[in-house]
């Protein structure tokens, strides 16, 4: 008995969906490598793309529909157009990318032959099963169902169109199979690795914290540059591949010290790090909620990060953070030695608010964000900015080197070996920290021991600077907007540890880096002071970057045109930004307080894309509302209210009335002060970045928060 002949439809059904499968395969590996290969991230992008935007939750709906209909009617040739669905969309998810480009490395070749076999062997079996059908129900019967449209090879042409549906699901099936795989490739890395840091011997100074790492590394290479030869792990090569390529192409003899950011998606990464990258001095520069979809829960992620300090001699927290400063005291009887530092938060005022005056204690964005401002040669107009700092393979942004590209949630586990530090060589002998350096300094908060390292705001004269402390004799006064006081603190701690004297401490502190988009401050070509925050995703760093951006408005910080010096009031405050991500079940408040805070005083809120749009967009109403309030208690009391906002379309066309004047200088500024902000959602970057070619000038001030890279609706 010999297999019949698939009819026309079923041939047409089949061509189709391999069609739609080929493309809709192109557009999620793109997603699942931008995501670091981690499993289950392409399907939740797949749900985040077709709910973006009422186009596409209606091709959502006419792509179930016809599936249905080929599934219960037997309407097989109906089935094609669910495969075209699949095909076309959904729509904004382009094949390529714009600003986060596919990139056909070796890890993304493995995983997407494993996806492709997968999607074969279903589409294969279907059509054989469907071959199988039409032979047992005799060559008549099935010619006459298949001339009525009804489909001989029902359910054929709807399984088929579910296994296109599925391609993101088949392409998560490939993650979880090819993940032990490439393990086990980067491990002959990872020991070559860890055999060169056995050879070479630095002292390692691991630094972790949910945000922070980046620039706190840069700090503490800078502090130490002049006493010692230091090698940093470079860009954000923060996981098991980055690392260990770091190690293996830049370690070399005579390396002092090792200063490694690591990084985790989940708990046991940051201690499989630590089993072959063993730590002497451990960094923890903040907690927040920056990944607390993956983790679920702040202590989740104190309790991942806490996975550094293990082997560590030498632990430095920021006890700005009571999880840190519970970690602190957990670790004290342990024998380590333990260094808290201090932003200023704990013993100053910090209300959470981007409000505060100029004087010490109520600067409320200071302690924790992400980088400092300063000079930074980089373009925010299509830059890199959009790359989240990582590189698209976690960290090593290639397939040589490491041997692996994941991510760090790719690469999960513990480790054998993790953990107890009791394997391997031990760790070098450190100077101890002096008497003098434990902190004797007066704390508000009783119960808790007082930081060995402070840095926080005071009065200069007419200026507001950072005093940096070490047990409450100052070392120095620093610009306040060099950097956040935490990182800052964090990273002088470790100077101290390893021997560098306070007087070189304080010499180096004026010039300190600006890690590249985190809140360097430039001239556009337009004349406009641009800030470059686009690396920068998290809630704390957004208050310090709205602070920045408030001062400079205000010519209150001291940011200056490179070429002249000069200093010009702001007509425009601009705000672009897509909303913070990654934030769990508080992402949605988050950015509303994010577009609160901003539109009580900048002139224009650009939203870029559709990720956050509802909740910026209710953060900027409720700006109108209180702004709206305020205007009728100052008529009340006599005073002049300003107008309401204006919403603009993503073309940038007003949506509502309440238009105002463009350029009033001061009186603009104290206008938008009372709710005088004009609301523009713009379709991408790009977007946004011509926007603010073609209307701002020199004066004006704009702060790029965030940029998604865009496989981000």
């Amino acid at each position: 008995m010999s297999l019949a002949a698939p009819d026309v439809s079923l041939l047409a059904v089949t061509a189709s969906a391999l069609l739609a499968a080929s493309l809709s395969g192109i557009r999620f590996l793109r997603v699942a490598q931008r995501e670091h290969y981690v499993p289950m991230s392409t399907s939740r992008f797949a749900l985040r793309w077709w709910g973006s935007s009422p186009v596409n939750r209606a091709l959502l709906l006419l792509m179930a529909a016809a599936t249905v209909a080929a599934a219960l009617r037997g309407l097989s040739l109906v089935a094609i157009v669910a495969c075209g669905v699949v095909a076309a969309g959904p729509l904004g998810l382009s094949l390529r990318g714009r600003t986060s480009k596919l990139r056909w490395t070796r890890r993304l070749g493995f995983v997407a032959v494993t996806w492709l076999v997968l999607e074969l062997v279903i589409i294969g079996l279907i059509t054989l099963a469907a071959s199988t059908a039409g032979l047992a129900s005799g060559a008549v019967a099935h010619a006459a169902l298949a001339s009525a449209g009804s489909g001989g090879n029902f359910p054929s042409a709807a399984l088929m169109a579910a296994s296109v549906i599925a391609v993101p699901l088949l392409i998560d099936g490939a993650l979880w199979i090819t993940s032990p795989v490439e393990r086990r490739l980067a491990l002959g890395f990872v020991r070559t690795a860890q055999s060169k840091l056995r050879q070479v011997s630095p002292t390692v100074v691991a630094i972790t914290g949910s945000y922070g790492k980046t620039s706190t590394k840069g700090y503490i290479a800078h502090l130490l540059g002049s006493t010692h030869s230091v090698l940093a792990s470079p860009a954000s090569f923060n996981n098991r591949a980055g690392l260990a390529r770091a190690v293996n192409e830049n370690l070399a003899p005579g390396t002092d010290v090792f200063v490694a950011e690591m990084g985790t998606f989940g708990p046991g990464e940051i201690a499989e790090l630590c089993s072959w990258i063993k730590p002497d001095i451990a960094v923890i520069t903040a907690i927040g909620p920056v990944h607390l979809e993956r983790f679920g829960s702040e202590d989740r992620i104190a309790q991942a990060k806490a996975e550094i300090t293990t082997r560590a001699a030498t632990v430095v927290l920021n006890i700005d953070d009571e999880r840190l400063a519970g970690i602190a005291d957990a670790l004290a009887p342990t024998g380590k030695t333990i260094l808290r530092v201090s932003g200023g938060a704990r013993v100053l005022s910090h209300s959470g608010s981007v409000d505060g005056g100029s004087g010490s204690g109520s600067h409320s964005g200071s302690v924790d964000g992400g980088s400092g401002s300063g000079s930074h040669s980089g373009s925010v107009d299509g830059g890199s900015g959009s790359d989240g700092g990582s590189g698209s393979d976690g960290g090593s942004g290639s397939d040589g080197g490491s041997g692996s590209d994941g991510g760090s949630g790719s690469d999960g586990g513990s480790g054998s070996d993790g953990g107890s530090g009791s394997d391997g060589p031990s760790a070098p002998a450190l100077p101890a920290a002096s008497s003098e350096w434990r902190a004797t300094t007066t704390s508000t908060d009783t119960d808790t021991a007082s930081p060995d390292v402070e840095v926080f705001e005071t009065s200069d004269g007419n200026l507001t600077v950072l005093s940096v402390t070490a047990d409450g004799i100052e070392i120095a006064r620093i610009d306040r907007d060099l950097g956040p006081p935490g990182n800052i603190a964090c990273a002088v701690a470790v100077a101290h540890i390893l021997g560098v004297p306070h007087q070189e401490i304080a010499r180096l502190l004026p010039t300190l880096p600006v890690a590249p988009h985190r809140l360097g401050a430039l001239r556009g070509s337009h004349g406009a002071l641009v800030l470059d925050d686009t690396y920068n995703s998290n809630p704390a760093g957004a208050r310090r970057a709205l602070d920045v951006l408030r001062h400079a408005a205000a010519r209150d910080t001291g940011l200056r045109d490179q070429d002249t010096g000069v200093r010009a009031a702001p007509h425009r405050i601009v705000m672009v930004t897509p909303g913070m991500v990654e934030l769990g079940n508080r992402q949605h408040a988050e950015n509303v307080t994010l577009a609160r805070n901003a539109c009580s005083f900048v002139t224009d809120f650009i939203v870029v894309g559709r990720t956050n749009r509802r909740s910026l967009l209710e953060g900027a109403r409720l700006a109108r509302v209180a702004a709206d309030g305020d205007e009728r208690a100052a008529q009340h009391e006599g005073g002049i209210g300003g107008r309401q906002n204006t919403d603009h379309g993503p073309d940038g066309r007003e949506l509502g009335n309440g238009g105002h004047d463009e350029r009033q200088g001061a009186t603009r500024n104290a206008a938008c002060q009372q709710g005088n902000c004009t609301v523009r959602p713009m379709a991408n970057r790009d977007a946004a970045s011509t926007w603010c070619r073609e209307h701002l000038r020199d004066g004006d001030v704009v702060l790029f928060e965030n940029d998604l890279p865009d496989h981000y609706p």
